[in-house]
C-alpha cells in the first residue's frame, strides 16, 4: 500500500511540476487545441512546437548574444524531463501512439540540447530527475 501511495504521490508531483511550469501553463492555457484531460487533440502542433523550441534552444548557444535562452535552460530542461516522466507514468492500457511519438520527440530535444551545451548543463540548477537524465544523455 505504501509503495502504491508513493507512486501516486510521485505522479502527482511530476504532473504538478509540469502544470506549474511556464511551458506547461503556456501549452495548457494558450493553445485551445490542447486539453488537460490527458488528450492531445493536435499532436502535429505539439510536435512542431517541441521541435521548434528545441532548435531555437540549440541555435541560441551561437546566436543569442544576450544569453536570454541560457537563462531559461534550467526551466526548459526541468519541464521537458517532467513531461517525459509524466508520459512514462501513464498506464500502458491508456497509452497510444501519440504518447510514444511525443516522448520520442522530447527525448530527441534533450539529446540535441545535451550535444549542444555538453557539460555546461551540469552547472545549471536542475531537478534531481533532470540532472540524472542529462548525465545519461551526456554519456551516449
Amino acid at each position: 500500500v505504501s509503495t502504491q501511495s508513493t507512486g501516486e504521490e510521485s505522479k502527482k508531483r511530476c504532473y504538478d511540476g509540469f502544470i506549474n511550469s511556464k511551458i506547461g501553463k503556456f501549452l495548457l492555457t494558450e493553445i485551445p487545441e490542447l486539453q488537460t484531460e490527458n488528450k492531445i487533440t493536435s499532436l502535429p502542433l505539439l510536435l512542431a512546437l517541441s521541435e521548434s523550441v528545441g532548435m531555437l534552444c540549440c541555435r541560441a548557444k551561437e546566436e543569442d548574444r544576450y544569453g536570454v535562452v541560457q537563462l531559461s535552460l534550467p526551466e526548459i530542461v526541468n519541464s521537458v524531463t517532467a513531461t517525459i516522466k509524466t508520459i512514462e507514468q501513464i498506464p500502458m492500457s491508456t497509452t497510444n501512439a501519440s504518447h510514444s511519438t511525443l516522448k520520442k520527440s522530447l527525448q530527441a530535444f534533450l539529446y540535441n540540447l545535451t550535444q549542444t551545451y555538453k557539460d555546461s548543463l551540469l552547472n545549471l540548477s536542475l531537478s534531481v530527475d533532470s540532472l540524472t537524465v542529462v548525465k545519461q544523455y551526456l554519456s551516449l
